[in-house]
């Protein structure tokens, strides 16, 4: 008799930390009217399963929640960490051609319609339409494909592509505000 109490004790120990939080969620979704959330299903199972003494059971499986929230808030962390340095690598300047002139500007500051150049190995600030003959770009900071994309004269690209090989030029179409990369983020 003593020994089933004490093997109860040290299960209910082992759920309280793991098992707490989630009921407390249930709680506080059943509060805001959201009455069969994931938490309250998670807490009828695992109290379903101490109330018929299948202790471990119950354990294991608030268990193997709770760790699966943990991986879960982890992964979402590093997507939205990879997200942001994505935006923080767009360039803040651009050269623009003006009357066969190079000059350096600040990308948000350049009209539709000016004529960037872009050397090898440098990213796209604003979308655009290609000028050159051909182009090579790394898209995949847009597409996640690693394989270089060739655009052609008149073919669009967009903000966040890197040119791979040739000096571009390009005829800006969009904003800085509504390139393709700021409508990403």
């Amino acid at each position: 008799m003593v020994l089933g109490w004490l093997r109860t004790g040290w299960y209910v120990a082992a759920y309280l930390p793991v098992g707490l939080p989630v009921l407390k969620e249930a709680f506080d979704s059943i509060a805001k009217g959201e009455i069969f959330s994931e938490f309250l299903l998670m807490g009828i199972a695992t109290l379903g399963a101490f109330a018929i003494g299948e202790y471990p059971e119950a354990v294991a499986v608030m268990l193997f929640y709770a760790v699966g929230e943990v991986f879960q808030t982890l992964a979402v962390s590093r997507a939205k960490t990879n997200i942001k340095a994505l935006l923080d690598q767009r360039p803040d300047e651009v050269t623009v051609l003006e009357n066969n002139q190079a000059t350096i500007r600040k990308a948000e500051t350049v009209a539709i319609g000016s004529i960037i150049q872009l050397k090898a190995g440098e990213k796209l600030a604003l979308d655009g339409e290609l000028l050159s003959a051909t182009a090579s770009f790394n898209t995949a900071a847009l597409t996640g494909e690693s394989k270089p994309d060739t655009k052609t004269q008149g073919e669009v690209v967009l903000a966040g592509m890197i040119n791979l090989n040739v000096v571009a030029q390009i005829k800006v179409t969009t904003a800085y505000t509504d390139s393709k990369l700021s409508k990403n983020s």
